[in-house]
């Protein structure tokens, strides 16, 4: 490639294993863990579990979370610096963000799905935000399958496995299909 045209890597944080907490779904801890274990082998960049909370199982999850074949990051948002300094206590957790009032750049995008594909094409986009799940569009962002084709479609390397894409799309199904 030409100086100045090398493809820019491309991030991708899914967000549907957040939904685990906040769906109102009764979901086991086990079907949980599974279910962000499967997440974790796909090779997303992040995976976001949402709002950190010691409450309920959060802790369990995160303690029987294996990362051991992965270099995805788990990631939990904070709503406050109390909590982003419990949240910072815990080993598993790779990154807190702590909560912000602007939109991000995905929001835009799921309002705007074209302008994805201009700018993957430009080479300008580096990040997206993906849910694989989104029952009841909680989640302002992208489908994780809209942006696998658009990759597909430009020809952007992702390192995504599609095959484990697959698991984890069969196991989130059975978790949020009611």
């Amino acid at each position: 490639m030409a100086e100045g045209t090398e493809k820019k890597e491309i991030k991708i944080t899914e967000l549907s294993a957040g939904l685990l907490w906040s769906t109102g779904f009764q979901i086991s801890t086990d079907s949980k863990i599974n279910y962000i274990n499967a997440l974790l082998s796909v090779g997303f960049d992040s995976v976001s579990l949402g709002i950190f909370s010691e409450a309920g199982d959060m802790i369990k999850v995160l303690k029987n979370i294996d990362k051991n074949n992965s270099h995805t990051k788990i990631l939990v948002t904070a709503q406050s610096l109390p909590a982003v300094d419990a949240a910072s206590k815990y080993p598993e957790i790779d990154s807190v963000i702590l909560a912000s009032a602007s939109a991000p750049k995905s929001e835009y995008f799921a309002r705007n799905p074209d302008a994805v594909l201009i700018e993957l094409k430009e080479g300008g986009c580096q990040s997206f935000t993906v849910s694989m799940f989104n029952p009841g569009a909680q989640l302002k962002c992208l489908s994780t399958m809209q942006i696998i084709n658009l990759l597909a479609a430009t020809k952007t390397p992702h390192g995504l496995s599609l095959l484990n894409f697959e698991t984890a799309w069969n196991i989130g199904k059975k978790i949020f299909s009611p």
